[in-house]
């Protein structure tokens, strides 16, 4: 029964037919064939998830770069900028205090 049950969760007929003769070959026990569904439910979320960034994840050119290094250094705080693929995206200036925020301010209004 503990086996069907780890089986059900598996959506594609192949990849079950596929866990069940690793289970009849391997003799593998219900906890083993959960840890084997979520090992393989963890590594296709990574694949999917590396592959969506590669591919849509858009560069900063090395003037933005540039930019962000020098900018950093003059407000004295991390700042990265993110860009979406649609061309928009948004420039982060961490700060860690409201002090730290106020000086940033205040750096900006000079």
């Amino acid at each position: 029964m503990g086996h069907a049950r780890a089986l059900v969760g598996v959506k594609d007929e192949d990849n079950q037919l596929d866990v069940y003769r690793q289970i009849t070959k391997q003799n593998l026990s219900v906890r083993e064939v959960e840890d084997l569904l979520r090992e393989g439910k963890e590594k296709n979320k990574d694949d999917t998830k590396q592959k969506e960034e590669k591919k849509d994840k858009p560069t900063v050119s090395s003037e933005q770069k540039s930019f962000t290094s020098d900018f950093s250094d003059k407000v004295a705080a991390k700042v990265q900028i993110k860009k979406q693929p649609s061309g928009n995206g948004k420039m982060i200036i961490n700060f860690n205090s409201e002090v730290d925020l106020n000086r940033i301010i205040e750096i900006l209004n000079e």
